[in-house]
């Protein structure tokens, strides 16, 4: 999501340094990073966002998974304890495109084939 450097797709800032040895720093940013992969209530919502901000991501669990917390990875890594806040603000336009969709969506839902505003609560049967 960032801007890329140069043509190989790889970033002049892009060699982390990933610890040898988490040892006692289990609240260390790297490990709260890696703890969402067993929340996926809190990665699939980044995944679709990601998705509606135009980065192919194949609709599998497995893969939306394994981007998302490559992103987390390396948020976690390059910024260290300050890892949430840029999180949260690379995501700013991603998740605003998901609203985006999500409010056209709704929308579309609302009107009926006729281009007519339905009733909150839906068609209404004969019966």
């Amino acid at each position: 999501m960032s801007a890329v450097d140069d043509d190989k797709g790889e970033q002049a800032s892009d060699v982390l340094e990933w610890p040898a040895d988490l040892g006692d720093a289990l609240n260390s940013p790297l490990a709260q990073a890696l703890g969402l992969s067993t929340r996926p209530q809190e990665i699939l919502p980044m995944a679709a966002a990601i998705r509606a901000y135009g980065i192919a991501i194949p609709e599998r669990v497995e893969a939306e998974a394994a981007y998302v917390l490559h992103f987390l990875v390396t948020m976690a890594l390059r910024h260290g304890e300050n890892w949430k806040a840029e999180t949260a603000w690379e995501l700013r336009a991603p998740l605003a495109a998901l609203n985006e969709q999500r409010r056209r969506d709704h929308k579309r839902k609302l009107l009926d084939a006729g281009g007519r505003p339905m009733s909150a609560a839906g068609p209404r049967l004969i019966v």
